[in-house]
């Protein structure tokens, strides 16, 4: 452990807090919280009892980091008064007892003063920075896997390939019993690539990984099921294609996506 006598709120920006000691047959340990205002983590370390005496402790704990929660931003509108804070209980202050007040929560600013220029509309979960065609899949409907295409704005797109009695009020399809949520996600993006070659939309997002950097280039283990294979085969041609006349597939984060269905489970 570095030797820094250095106080530890100049070396770490951070409050110190004794949690619980425990015994040993030859020595005791303490247990300490650190709290990094700076970076927004908390440490959790074990130092022998005579070590956590001195004002150096915060080297030690590199290997035992937890991340908190990440920073949210809270739109709201009430009667004529719209804006966006970061602090919660003074969103809750503003739209407390207010008719039709209106307020959501956000991963970044920005996305939370879009959807107040779109109308604070509860239906649209995200709005996304760029124009382009959205995908996802997940469970969250409660009634087994579905599938979403959207715009950027969150509104359904797959009515342009599917039946509408296929689809949901939502405009969400939902799948046969057994499929499995990355089933799904390569069955959003097959539909995503139909529509972008008939809109002529350049851009694709979706939050799998595994669909977006393997299956939809046909990278499927053999082990996998016929269907799964199969449709894997019939992605990475419509990829190739929708790629050769400049268009491009990127991954964006679930908490970003328009389409977003909500729980994933595979």
């Amino acid at each position: 452990m570095a030797d820094d006598k250095r106080p530890l709120a100049r070396k770490t920006e951070c409050q110190c807090t004794v949690l619980f000691y425990l015994g040993g047959d030859k020595q005791h340990y303490l247990a300490v919280r650190i709290v990094d205002f700076k970076r927004y983590s908390v440490h959790i370390c074990f130092q022998p009892l005579f070590v956590c005496q001195r004002a150096d402790i915060s080297y030690a704990l590199k290997d035992q980091k937890l991340t908190m929660p990440k920073k949210k931003f809270y739109a709201y509108q009430v009667g004529g008064e719209k804006g966006v804070t970061d602090n919660w209980n003074e969103c809750a202050e503003i739209v407390g007892g207010q008719s039709g007040a209106k307020y959501k929560s956000f991963e970044s600013e920005d996305e939370a003063r879009r959807w107040l220029e779109a109308g604070a509309d509860y239906a649209v979960r995200h709005i996304a920075r760029e124009p382009g065609i959205y995908f996802d899949a997940g469970t969250g409907g409660g009634n087994g896997v579905e599938i979403s295409v959207t715009d950027s704005r969150g509104h359904g797109l797959l009515h342009r390939v599917l039946p509408e009695d296929e689809l949901s009020a939502c405009g969400h399809h939902l799948l046969e019993r057994g499929r499995t949520n990355n089933f799904g996600e390569l069955l959003a993006c097959k539909y995503a690539l139909q529509i972008a070659l008939e809109t002529g939309m350049e851009k694709i997002f979706g939050d799998s990984k595994l669909v977006l950097d393997f299956w939809s280039k046909g990278l499927v283990k053999k082990s996998m099921d016929s269907e799964t294979i199969s449709l894997a085969d019939e992605v990475a041609k419509l990829r190739k294609k929708f790629e050769r006349l400049g268009g491009r597939l990127a991954r964006i984060s679930g908490g970003a996506n328009p389409a977003d269905l909500g729980f994933h489970k595979n």
